[in-house]
Parts: C-alpha cells; structure tokens; sequence
C-alpha cells in the first residue's frame, strides 16, 4: 500500500466536497467515486482496499463537515480543542465505513474473465501433471477374456 494511492483516495473524497450545495459541482461526484472505485478494483488486497477507502472518507469527510467543528464551538459553547477533536473523531467514524466497505468489496471480489498468464502456466502444471497420473482403463476385449 503506497502513500501516494492514500493521497490520492484524500484528495478524490475532498473532491466531493465541492459536488455538494452551494457549488453543486455534480460530476466531480461522479469523477471522485469512479476514482474510489478504480483504486478499490487495483487494490493488492482488503487490507490496502479499506485504507484506500478510510483515506477517501478523512478526505470527505474532514474537509465536509466543518459545520460540525462550528456547531459544536460557536453555537454550542464548547472549547475549540474538544470542538476540533470531537469532529476529527466524528469523521473517524463516518471514514470507517467506507473502509469497510472497501474491505468487503475486495474480500468478495470476483477476478477478471479470462485466464490470466499466472493462471495459465499453473494449469498448464497442472494438466501435465494429471496426464502423468492418468490411469487407463483396460479395454474391453481384456475384460471379455478374463
């Protein structure tokens, strides 16, 4: 799992900050999440795919519920630190879905069609070694005899 997948998962979900109201840039939505999808698809396995999708949700999330940190200090009267660590944690929780999810979508994965050149030499391995193991049956003119 590489940093740069991680920043790039950051940064696609801080890109769907902006397909929300008041810009309401839509297809950056649309971008960001066949973006998520394609890191999720190319992930080595379920552990880099649910830190590639907790890294899409910190991004989204950090950089979309800022009105949490405002409603919690201003209107709420709480101190900025506990303001600011409250919605950090808030965006933990709502990131650990997606990571989740990404877990499960590689866990459940099903691979691409069509033999792939690992494939295709370990069945090839294997079709030599079932025909060295191959017993043939007698024909029938022994079994008549007997």
């Amino acid at each position: 799992m590489s940093r740069r997948r991680l920043l790039v998962a950051f940064l696609a979900g801080a890109a769907m900050v902006p397909a929300y109201a008041p810009l309401e840039w839509f297809p950056l939505a649309l971008a960001a999440l066949a973006l998520l999808i394609h890191l999720w698809l190319t992930a080595p396995g379920p552990r880099a795919a649910a830190w590639t999708g907790f890294a899409f949700g910190m991004g989204m999330f950090l950089v979309g519920v800022s009105w949490v940190y405002i409603s919690l200090h201003r209107f709420g009267a709480m101190p900025a630190p506990l303001a600011a660590f409250a919605t950090f944690a808030f965006s933990v929780i709502l990131a650990s879905y997606l990571a989740l999810a990404g877990a499960v979508q590689a866990t459940l994965r099903v691979p691409p069609a069509g033999p792939s050149a690992s494939s295709r030499s370990r069945s090839g391995r294997r079709q030599a070694t079932a025909s060295r193991k191959r017993v043939v049956p007698p024909s029938p003119a022994v079994t008549r005899a007997s």
